[in-house]
């Protein structure tokens, strides 16, 4: 039955790796499916994306997605860089 193990490692590592980058690749889409579901009770949620970087390789960066209540704003000066005020939210 185990005649060659190193097959069968195989391919439950490659089962395990399909399973870990299934859930990464969804997890974008249902935390974009919490944030609308819940946006209607809080009119500041949403989800971002920010790079950080992974060990000391300079070359080597992961994108993080963020999702949570953000601040008020009546004006785009009152939000960090890059981001607008959008119907009194900074997005």
């Amino acid at each position: 039955m185990f005649r060659n193990k190193k097959i069968y490692l195989a391919i439950i590592i490659s089962i395990l790796a399909y399973q870990l980058l299934l859930a990464e690749a969804c997890t974008p889409t249902l935390v974009e499916m919490y944030t609308k579901l819940f946006h209607l009770e809080k009119p500041c949620i949403d989800t971002r994306k920010k790079t950080i970087q992974v060990g000391r390789n300079p070359g080597r960066f992961v994108v993080v997605h963020e999702f949570g209540a953000h601040d008020e704003c009546s004006d785009s000066d009152e939000c960090p860089a890059k981001i607008k005020c959008t119907d009194g939210c900074c997005l």
